[in-house]
């Protein structure tokens, strides 16, 4: 209750949390192109969102474009005009990648692997059932590593696209 003089409501500590939470961390070098520039971005807001589940999980409309939050824009946004990237729509698409990769990341650690097995287990015709999906190549040979490596695949694919145009 003490703080509320000094913030008003629930919702204005919470926004105020989120941003100082975002921090930037100290950027690396500019990388020798597009990709390896996006993916230290990428990699970065990843490990945010590691290091403070609970961003993540925050509802997009309630961010608070405060002074941290807007770096990460603006940093992304100076990879942008460094490789003349013109395409607005590659921002809401690494956001929530990232995003949506560092929820399943944070999830996965509060995963029992021998309760997932005897679920899975139970589906005895899974590769007949599901013979494309079951079939795929995994992204990392460790499960627990397979969403910062989908972070990694996606930023590759999305950097190869935009350098196309």
């Amino acid at each position: 209750m003490a703080l509320y003089p000094y913030v008003g409501t629930k919702e204005n500590l919470l926004a105020l949390m989120q941003d100082q939470a975002s921090a930037l961390p100290s950027w690396p070098d500019p990388g020798p192109d597009l990709a390896a520039d996006l993916q230290a971005w990428a990699l970065a807001l990843f490990a945010l969102y590691l290091r403070h589940p609970w961003l993540a999980s925050r509802p997009w409309s309630q961010a608070t474009q405060g002074p941290n939050e807007q770096d990460w824009l603006e940093r992304l946004l100076q990879i942008f005009q460094r490789w003349k990237v013109r395409n607005p729509a590659a921002i809401t698409i690494l956001y929530a990648t990232v995003r949506s990769c560092a929820e399943t990341a944070a999830a996965y650690e509060t995963i029992d692997p021998a309760q997932w097995l005897a679920v899975h287990n139970q589906l005895p015709d899974l590769r007949e059932r599901y013979p494309l999906s079951t079939s795929l190549e995994p992204v990392s040979p460790d499960w627990r590593e397979a969403p910062r490596a989908a972070v990694i695949k996606a930023v590759e694919v999305l950097a190869r696209g935009m350098s196309l145009r």
